[in-house]
C-alpha cells in the first residue's frame, strides 16, 4: 500500500514559514465576517502549504506494524 505524506524535513518548513511571514496578511485583516476571515486564512495556508511542503509517496508493507501506518497517517504538520 502507498500513502502520501508531506515532506516535513525542516528545510520546507522553513521556507513555508518565511512564505506566511512575508505574505500581505491586509486583506484578510480587513474583512468584518468572522467566517470570511477564517475561510481565507485557511485558503492562504493551504495554498502556501501546497506550494512550499512537497507530498511523498511511502510505501507501506504487509508486515509493517499497524504503528507505524497509524503514525504516518495520523502525524500533524508542525
Amino acid at each position: 500500500k502507498k500513502v502520501q505524506i508531506y515532506d516535513r524535513r525542516q528545510h520546507h518548513l522553513d521556507v513555508l514559514r518565511h512564505s506566511l511571514g512575508f505574505h500581505d496578511w491586509s486583506a484578510i485583516l480587513a474583512c468584518d465576517d468572522v467566517q470570511n476571515v477564517y475561510s481565507e486564512f485557511l485558503d492562504v495556508v493551504k495554498y502556501y502549504i501546497e506550494l512550499c511542503v512537497p507530498l511523498k509517496t511511502v510505501r507501506i508493507g504487509r508486515r509493517d506494524p499497524e504503528f507505524i501506518y497509524y503514525s504516518i497517517r495520523h502525524k500533524p504538520i508542525t
